[in-house]
C-alpha cells in the first residue's frame, strides 16, 4: 500500500498544477471589458421585451460578466506573479482584433557635461542576427507599450536608464535626454511599401545625475 501511495500523490499534484497553469494563463489572456464597465457607467442586465433583446443581453451579460470578474479580481490578484516571473505571459493582439499596422522605433539624443551630444539607438529587430532576436524582442515589445500615452509615466526611467546606458567617462556624465520616436506605417499587400519614418522628437529629460553616479557604483 505505501508504494501505491506516491504515484497517487504525484498524480494529484501534476493534475492541480496543469488545473492551476491553465487559470493563470487563461486569466491573463483574456482581454478587459468595455470601459464603461470598467468605469461604471454602464451596468449589465437581462431585457426581456423581445426575443432579440434576451439574446443580445444575455450574451453581453455573460461575456462582459465574465471579463470583469476577471480584471477586476483575478488579474488584481496575487496569481498574475505566476505568468509574468515565469514568462508564460502571452497576448494575442498581434492576430486579432486589430493587428499593429505601425512599424516604429526607438533613438535618443545624449547631451554632455561638457556640452557634446551623440546618439542612442535602441536595438532594432531587422539589425540583429536571428539568435540575437530571441533574446532582444522584449526591448521592441518593451518600446511598443512604453511609446503609448497611457504610459507616459514609464518615460523618466527609460530616460534615466539610456543615460545609464551612455555613461561612459566618470568625468563627463549625460545630462540630458531627448527621446525620438520613428513610425512608418505599413501598407496593405497589394500596395508599394513606404520605408519614409516621421520623426518625433517626444520626450525631455533633464538627468538625475547623483542617481546616476550611484547606479553606477561611484560616489554621487
Amino acid at each position: 500500500m505505501a508504494k501505491q501511495k506516491t504515484p497517487r500523490n504525484a498524480s494529484l499534484w501534476i493534475k492541480t498544477f496543469v488545473i492551476f497553469h491553465l487559470v493563470c494563463i487563461t486569466m491573463w489572456s483574456l482581454p478587459s471589458p468595455k470601459e464603461p464597465y470598467q468605469h461604471g457607467t454602464a451596468k449589465l442586465g437581462i431585457k426581456t421585451s423581445s426575443p432579440q433583446a434576451f439574446i443580445q443581453s444575455f450574451s453581453e451579460t455573460v461575456t462582459e460578466g465574465t471579463l470583469y470578474f476577471n480584471w477586476k479580481y483575478l488579474k488584481s490578484s496575487p496569481l498574475v506573479y505566476y505568468p509574468g516571473t515565469t514568462g508564460f505571459w502571452q497576448y494575442w493582439d498581434m492576430f486579432s482584433p486589430n493587428p499593429a499596422s505601425v512599424d516604429l522605433y526607438l533613438e535618443a539624443d545624449i547631451t554632455y557635461q561638457d556640452g557634446s551630444k551623440s546618439r542612442y539607438k535602441f536595438p532594432r529587430m531587422h539589425d540583429l542576427s536571428i539568435p540575437v532576436k530571441y533574446f532582444k524582442e522584449r526591448y521592441r515589445k518593451f518600446f511598443e507599450n512604453a511609446n503609448q500615452d497611457a504610459q507616459s509615466y514609464i518615460r523618466p526611467y527609460v530616460a534615466q536608464r539610456i543615460a545609464l546606458e551612455c555613461f561612459k567617462d566618470p568625468l563627463n556624465p549625460p545630462t540630458h535626454v531627448t527621446l525620438i520616436r520613428f513610425f512608418d506605417t505599413v501598407e496593405p499587400p497589394n500596395k508599394p511599401a513606404d520605408l519614409t519614418y516621421t520623426e518625433v522628437r517626444f520626450y525631455d529629460y533633464d538627468v538625475d545625475i547623483s542617481k546616476l553616479r550611484s547606479d553606477k557604483g561611484m560616489t554621487p
